[in-house]
């Protein structure tokens, strides 16, 4: 067998290892995101098990040698398109974050996965796919480019989706999907003109790399019990928002859950925790996708709208979404927030510091009024 197959692929093993290990450690709030990129790691360690095996049987002679070389193929072509399928959903589940979407797109990748497994098994009398010859080398089939494409059309259809709505898209994230639809590509490319399987899965491991990093990164900018912005994720927007040449006004409303520290003196810190939960997911459900949510820190939150939304009509539905829950007496208390609101402009003399201090004080206001009985509006500057 060639050093090349055993240096490519052993080495792809090695990297997807570390990577699994390394993230399974991970704490990570999201389970679904977890979970899809366990088994993206976990197939395409497989399928990269089962192409080192068949090319180490190949020209060996012997029954068992062509079992080997052609069950290899197979499960091969089965954990490679297993990999791609799934991370086609969780790479439209880490950029859209709806997993309502990502469990239907999941649904029907299921079904098409099961459609190509009973097509491999039909393989062996039609030899579609693949065949081996009498000398136990690996012959391409008839519909050997339907299988190219077919495995990395998921990739494709990703970033395609990515282009067309990349206005709710971010510039990160089509970089990403970019640079791993070019190594498949190329690694792909290279590797069927030369007929070799090396770059292939260095081009795969340095991908499956590229998103870990990307995940380690967004992780860090991720409130592990809310699931949304943290405190450095809530910086680095107001630092790109101020730093910007053009004007651009953001309304900035901070939120803080009444009576907190009550909840957590008196009935314990794990329901103060389903409390932030709790607040974090009404937050999220009635904000748009162009907002942005931050876990300020301890029980305070922070909205971040473009002016040109009225922010107003954003927090009066989350007042009712807090009355509809307090409703439904899923708690031992009942969720209330004060907030104060006003406009940061990218040009903005002001600094940021200033700013912040001031909403601070709009919502501590609005705090102090309604345990006086008189927050009659709301408590937002303008």
């Amino acid at each position: 067998m060639p050093a090349y197959y055993i240096n490519a692929t052993g080495t792809a093993c090695l990297c997807i290892g570390i990577i699994f290990v390394d993230y399974f450690r991970k704490f990570n709030a999201d389970r679904f995101q977890r979970r899809l990129f366990l088994w993206v790691l976990g197939s395409a360690f497989f399928a990269a098990v089962f192409f080192l095996a068949a090319n180490a049987a190949e020209g060996l002679p012997g029954g068992a040698a062509r079992a080997v070389v052609y069950g290899g193929n197979a499960l091969f072509l089965i954990c490679q398109n297993v990999s791609n399928f799934l991370l086609m959903v969780f790479l439209d589940y880490i950029i859209r974050g709806d997993y309502g979407r990502a469990r239907k797109i999941l649904r029907a990748a299921e079904v098409l996965l099961g459609l190509f497994v009973i097509a491999v098994i039909l393989n062996g009398r039609f030899h579609w796919f693949f065949s081996v010859s009498p000398d136990n080398f690996y012959v391409r089939g008839p519909l050997y480019w339907f299988r190219i494409f077919f495995a990395y059309a998921p990739i494709f259809l990703v970033l395609v989706d990515a282009f067309l709505g990349r206005t709710l898209v971010s510039p990160a994230h089509v970089f990403m999907l970019l640079l791993l639809f070019l190594l498949s590509i190329t690694g792909t490319s290279v590797d069927i003109i030369l007929k070799k399987g090396g770059l292939l899965w260095s081009c795969l491991g340095a991908g499956l790399l590229y998103i870990y990093f990307f995940l380690v990164q967004s992780d860090l900018r991720i409130d592990p019990l809310t699931g949304i912005g943290n405190r450095l994720a809530f910086n680095e927007f107001m630092d790109k928002l101020s730093r910007r040449t053009r004007t651009h006004a953001y309304y900035l409303a901070m939120l803080d859950i009444d009576y907190f520290k009550g909840i957590n003196d008196t009935l314990g810190h794990a329901e103060g925790d389903n409390a932030l939960r709790d607040m974090a997911l009404i937050i999220k459900s009635t904000t748009r996708r162009s907002d942005y949510v931050f876990r300020y820190g301890g029980d305070e939150f922070v909205i971040a709208v473009r002016a040109e939304y009225d922010i107003r009509r954003i927090l009066t539905r989350i007042e009712e979404a807090i009355r509809n829950q307090n409703g439904l007496n899923m708690r031992p208390y009942k969720l209330s927030v004060s907030y104060g609101f006003d406009v940061y402009t990218a040009d903005s003399p002001e600094p940021l510091t200033s700013f912040i201090d001031r909403i601070d004080r709009l919502m501590y206001a609005h705090k102090t009024a309604k345990a006086a009985g008189r927050a009659d509006r709301l408590p937002g500057a303008g």
